[in-house]
């Protein structure tokens, strides 16, 4: 092979690593849109469990809803379990943006609040 021609070879090839290189730092320093949801603080006065749903009535009037389905049912059941055994306020993550917190929506996640 002629040595030209390898030399051709590996400025192409540098070429390519470093242009995917630049994508990737760019990618990676370009910041991503935040996610629209809506958080509301509440403090639980009764849930359902039931239905393949767990449904969850606040103080303030607002209800939540998630499905057994959803990933997240176990770890945001014994949250809310752990939350109304304590007596502790939630801060619940609604999936949809400007939700109404005295509402009927769908739950996204829950903080355990102080």
């Amino acid at each position: 092979m002629n040595i030209q021609k390898i030399s051709i070879r590996k400025k192409k090839t540098i070429g390519q690593l470093l242009c995917a290189l630049l994508a990737s730092i760019a990618l990676t320093v370009t910041p991503l849109q935040a996610a629209a949801v809506t958080e509301c603080t509440q403090s639980l006065k009764n849930m359902y469990v039931g239905d393949g749903l767990l449904w969850v009535v606040f103080d303030g009037g607002g209800q939540g809803k998630i499905y057994h389905t959803s990933v997240d049912f176990k770890p945001i059941y014994a949250l809310l379990l752990t939350a109304i055994s304590t007596q502790k306020n939630v801060v619940v993550r609604y999936a949809a943006d400007n939700a109404d917190c005295n509402s009927l929506q769908d739950i996204k996640g829950v903080w355990l609040a102080r």
